[in-house]
């Protein structure tokens, strides 16, 4: 892994854990905190494009990267197959585990600040996406294979959303962004991928 790498996951983690703990030890009103997760993710998103701007300008495998017509195909198919999986998650939650969905959210940030829709559904899927895919996914397919390295980095990406009613649905979510990666050689995949999936989800808490 090059040193910028290291610095963008610094940076990610260090943000990202900073800015949480902030929000559950001080007593702040919901749209501030709404302001306050609008911000971020367009920061972190510039200073990851500054570190590693060498780095995304590179295929992320050897071979060619898919064609731009293809790379579309592969959005609208990678997002219907991560609709298929929210819903298998569902099922097998309830099934095996007898846990029930979650019912919307009184607190919504959403809610208390549409214009967060921008940063959740575009900002952060971009900078997710180029640390769990472009890095980290990247890292370990290339330092062990690809089957394990699409499935730890899953567990990574689900884990570190610190949502155990979630889990589940973030593993699936996260071996299809992972694979559409690998699979095309282009990291635009799993961002459209991932941008549709969150402007879906936001649309319906906007409106539920």
């Amino acid at each position: 892994m090059k040193r910028s790498e290291i610095y963008a996951l610094i940076i990610y983690f260090m943000s990202l854990f900073a800015v949480k703990a902030f929000l559950d030890y001080i007593d702040i009103d919901i749209k501030t905190r709404a302001i306050i997760n609008l911000v971020i993710f367009p920061v972190i998103l510039v200073l990851l494009i500054f570190l590693l701007r060498r780095e995304l300008r590179q295929p992320g495998f050897k071979g060619r990267s898919i064609s731009f017509g293809k790379a579309i195909l592969w959005i609208i198919g990678g997002f219907i197959a991560v609709i298929a999986a929210q819903k298998f998650a569902v099922l097998l939650k309830e099934s095996l585990l007898g846990i029930e969905p979650e019912g919307a959210a009184s607190d919504s940030l959403i809610k208390a600040l549409p214009l967060l829709i921008v940063s959740s559904a575009f900002f952060a899927p971009m900078v997710e996406e180029i640390i769990f895919r472009r890095i980290i996914a990247r890292f370990l397919i290339l330092r062990i294979n690809p089957f394990i390295g699409i499935l730890l980095s899953a567990v990574i990406f689900s884990a570190i959303h610190l949502s155990w009613q979630a889990f589940l649905n973030l593993f699936f979510v996260g071996i299809i962004l992972s694979y559409a990666f690998y699979k095309t050689n282009r990291l635009l995949v799993p961002i459209g991928i991932h941008i549709l999936l969150n402007l879906l989800i936001d649309i319906i808490e906007l409106l539920s």
